[in-house]
């Protein structure tokens, strides 16, 4: 019934090549395009990563800056403890902690006291504080005279056994704090010219010290006398303790020890050891 229909196409060769060079150059045009692209990824990734360099200085500057704060405020911080120790242990007043402060800092800034800090001469006030010291006899002297025994010493001495050596000679003989150089001197004297330390010094001054000024030696003699006691090999508090018996011995404690040291010329007219008067 339909009746058969037929197309009939006709095709042009030169419209076909056309059209097809018309494909190729927007195919062209895409792959320029896509090059342009990849360019610009390509320089925003060279940007990123010449940016990854700054950020990464940054973070290095960020660390050093937060370790350069903490070497600053810790000693700070440890600063303030330390006077703080100070206050509860010397008694002193907020007058007298302003003094001490700036005392401390002074210290820290001498070129007679070795080594030492600010901290260093916190530790020597708190030091010469424990031992009974008064403020006055510490800002006279005792604090300076403690680091410079420290200093000449050497570290394995210390501070705190510096202090509490300046303290007890002091102490003992009724000295002030304006005689603090003098005997850290005299002390760092003996023992450099004997075989004995400091350390010996000490326990000597601890066992004998007291005798000695109570029969009238004065810090001079006693450090002599005790410095030639540990050279004969009698150290420490050995040597402290010997040299109090013998200075007690020298004092006659029965009547024949009397009668004896009479006959033979120890004995004054006053009725006292010959030892003790010369």
């Amino acid at each position: 019934m339909a009746d058969d229909i037929s197309l009939k196409i006709s095709i042009d060769a030169k419209d076909v090549d056309a059209a097809l060079a018309h494909v190729n150059g927007g195919i062209l045009d895409m792959g320029k395009d896509a090059n342009k692209a990849s360019g610009g990824l390509g320089k925003l990734g060279g940007v990123l990563s010449k940016a990854v360099v700054p950020l990464g200085l940054l973070g290095a500057g960020v660390g050093l800056a937060a370790g350069a704060f903490a070497e600053v405020v810790g000693p700070a911080a440890d600063f303030q403890k330390k006077l703080s120790a100070i206050k509860s242990t010397s008694g002193a007043t907020n007058k007298e902690m302003g003094e001490l402060h700036d005392l401390a800092l002074d210290l820290g800034m001498a070129n007679d006291v070795g080594a030492a800090s600010a901290g260093d001469a916190a530790d020597a006030i708190f030091e010469l504080g424990k031992a009974g010291l008064s403020v006055d006899s510490i800002m006279a002297g005792a604090a300076k005279a403690t680091l410079q025994m420290s200093a000449g010493a050497g570290p394995e001495f210390g501070i705190a056994n510096s202090a509490a050596l300046a303290a007890d000679a002091l102490n003992m003989f009724g000295l002030k704090g304006t005689d603090a150089a003098k005997v850290a001197n005299l002390l760092v004297g003996a023992a450099n010219a004997s075989s004995i330390g400091l350390s010996d010094l000490q326990l000597a001054f601890a066992a004998g010290g007291s005798v000695a000024h109570t029969v009238g030696l004065d810090i001079n003699d006693t450090a002599t006398a005790l410095s030639l006691f540990g050279a004969a090999g009698v150290k420490g508090s050995d040597g402290g303790t010997s040299f109090k018996t013998m200075l007690m011995r020298l004092n006659p404690q029965t009547k024949e020890a009397t009668a004896a040291m009479k006959d033979v010329g120890l004995w004054t007219k006053d009725a006292g050891s010959a030892f003790f008067d010369a």
